[in-house]
């Protein structure tokens, strides 16, 4: 799968934002956390990510403003996250999260 991270590298301190896309592997709501599987363009690797989920983490679940507990492990998304840098350590904090579903299959009966 062609899943990419990508962003300005920036040595200034300020928080840069970048877009990234992937597989969920996992959602903590509790913790705050999404797990994220994706690509580096910048390294040419697959990579596991977590980032931070806030309050102002805006959630569109196939286009309609959604919550973070109504994210599903599997689910491809699209993310953007703030970069957060402190010397060495950097932070990465959920600003918007996009996952686009597939239309659920009719199961209804039959009339």
């Amino acid at each position: 799968m062609g899943l990419t991270a990508n962003g300005c590298s920036r040595d200034d301190g300020k928080p840069e934002v970048i877009s990234v896309t992937g597989i969920v592997e996992k959602i903590d709501v509790h913790k705050g956390e999404i797990v994220v599987r994706y690509t580096s363009a910048k390294q040419n690797k697959e990579l596991t990510g977590i980032a931070l989920l806030t309050p102002e983490t805006e959630v569109i679940v196939s286009g309609a403003i959604s919550r973070a507990d109504e994210i599903r492990p599997g689910e491809k998304v699209v993310g953007e996250v703030r970069v957060e840098k402190k010397g060495s350590e950097r932070t990465f904090v959920a600003l918007k999260i996009t996952i686009t579903r597939a239309e659920p299959i009719a199961t209804g009966e039959q009339p």
